[in-house]
């Protein structure tokens, strides 16, 4: 069985020290002011023997390892996993790795627990409510373990949060449909009042329309976890005499549903009935009709916040620990099939009879 080569066989034949092959190794050569040549000749011989350096023997010297932890909720969705995607892969590149924590129900104690128990460098949060996301940060900054968010954020304080433009994508989305002749827009969304995504793109929504000088009061449809109440809602208002002519949705769980209901009240899409929704996954690529979206960048938000996170780690002095570090990412509008001209109410009424 082949043997793991250690720092003491590289000293070894490399005709050095031990200390000098662990200052060199570790990128600390410049504290001993130990010549290149000398450096040149511990990296060739490390890399000979396939030595690896050993992350957890440096961690516990220096009380921090080279782990970055990841909890989100609903982690399984690919929204979660491009971003899980973008984080490994600029985390590998930085030298570090990535555990993915899971989340439970007042999972905080365990977050905590593991953040310390296991030294790990810092942590990135995924669509984890504000007072709980306060509660993590509020702990683990006392230990100088700085936290990240990803993808939406309600904080105002200190942190790192790398988020997605919703203001930006929302007005996309309802320039588009007004470009396209709506006016009678309404906005559809998943979650709770405490739902990330579905707060900021409402307030978003009521903004750009106060904008485009178009009506938003009532016009607003939540549902949290009983889609068959939400499709009621949708088939009740798509029944009424004034209903929309379009649909902004939060998210695309949403938009299918939008879909569902129109189709089987015989209302086509996009002739008589626009729909617009937010995320851009699959889901949107698959559907009948194939949906106009708003595409979010998960990957690269996934990338910029380990990049962040590991930029602030490697710091001298962590910024994030007392100031706000905040990075936005734009969006885009991806035009498909679902959305097109607003027919006039006359001819519109005419269908789903």
């Amino acid at each position: 069985m082949k043997q793991i080569i250690t720092l003491k066989d590289v000293a070894n034949a490399a005709g050095v020290s031990r200390v000098t092959a662990s200052f060199v190794m570790n990128n600390r050569h410049n504290d001993l002011k130990i010549s290149e040549k000398t450096c040149q000749k511990v990296k060739e011989t490390a890399e000979k023997l396939g030595y690896f350096r050993n992350e957890i023997a440096s961690s516990m010297l220096t009380g921090k390892s080279k782990v970055i932890g990841i909890v989100a909720k609903n982690s399984w969705t690919e929204y979660s996993a491009k971003i899980i995607e973008g984080a490994m892969i600029r985390a590998a590149q930085k030298g570090y790795h990535v555990k993915l924590i899971p989340w439970e129900e007042n999972n905080i104690k365990n977050v905590v627990k593991q953040c310390l128990s296991q030294r790990l460098a810092g942590i990135i949060a995924r669509s984890i409510e504000l007072e709980e996301v306060n509660e993590i940060f509020n702990i683990l900054s006392k230990y100088n373990i700085p936290v990240a968010e990803v993808g939406e954020s309600l904080r105002t304080g200190a942190g790192i949060r790398v988020l997605s433009d919703d203001f930006l994508g929302t007005k996309l989305a309802l320039d588009h449909l007004r470009m396209l002749g709506h006016r009678n827009i309404y906005f559809a969304t998943f979650g709770s009042a405490k739902s990330l995504f579905s707060v900021l793109r409402a307030k978003a929504y009521s903004a750009v329309m106060a904008e485009f000088n178009l009506n938003a009061s009532g016009k607003t449809i939540v549902f949290e976890k009983d889609t068959t109440d939400f499709q009621n809602k949708i088939s009740s208002l798509l029944k009424s005499k004034k209903r929309p002519t379009a649909f902004f949705c939060g998210g695309e769980t949403s938009a299918m549903l939008c879909i569902r209901v129109a189709y089987e009240l015989n209302i086509k899409i996009p002739e008589t009935l626009s729909i617009v929704g937010y995320g851009d996954s699959m889901l949107s690529k698959f559907a009948t009709p194939a949906l106009t979206v708003v595409h979010q960048p998960f990957r690269k938000l996934g990338e910029e916040v380990a990049e962040q996170l590991i930029k602030d780690i490697t710091s001298k002095n962590m910024q994030s620990l007392t100031k706000p570090i905040e990075k936005i990412l734009p969006v885009q509008l991806t035009e498909r099939n679902t959305t097109a001209k607003a027919r006039q109410d006359k001819d519109a009424q005419m269908e789903g009879k």
